[in-house]
């Protein structure tokens, strides 16, 4: 008995750090930005780890280019935002605005992928397009209200 629990236990315990999500390099240079960040930056980047831990979890079957081309704007939009969170200068807004445009242009890219899998696969349906745009109305007042928070 005591030999059958201490078996239980101990593969529980080799299995446990399989049960951990682990984020891609990417994902967490954006999530160790964020806990450097505070109010809006802190939500923008914590965004922006969900848009890629979506991005990596879905099979969308991108062609390579347009991985690369992911890449790229997620590797930039770091680059931006550690200038954002490291430089004490006057170019705060000029950075706000980049790392702004650089999340609005991977949501629509991953809201575009999604669709062109939805309709590749034959799952979309009035019901998900009703969805969709009820998410999209729903994040346009939220970041209207983040604006003007």
């Amino acid at each position: 008995m005591i030999r059958g629990a201490a078996i239980s236990v101990a593969a529980l315990l080799a299995a446990a750090p399989l049960l951990i999500t682990v984020d891609d390099r990417i994902a967490h240079r954006l999530r160790s930005l964020a806990e450097r960040a505070s109010g809006a930056q802190r939500f923008k980047l914590l965004r922006a780890v969900v848009l890629r831990r979506r991005h990596l979890d879905a099979d969308y079957r991108l062609s390579r280019g347009t991985r690369r081309r992911l890449e790229r704007a997620y590797r930039a939009l770091i680059a931006t935002a550690t200038s954002r969170i490291e430089r004490n200068t006057g170019q705060h807004a000029v950075l706000d605005r980049r790392i702004d445009a650089y999340l609005s242009a991977l949501t629509r890219a991953s809201r575009a992928a999604g669709r062109a899998h939805a309709l590749s696969t034959g799952i979309d349906d009035a019901v998900l397009a009703e969805l969709r745009l009820e998410g999209e109305d729903l994040e346009a007042k939220a970041q209207a209200l983040a604006e003007v928070a």
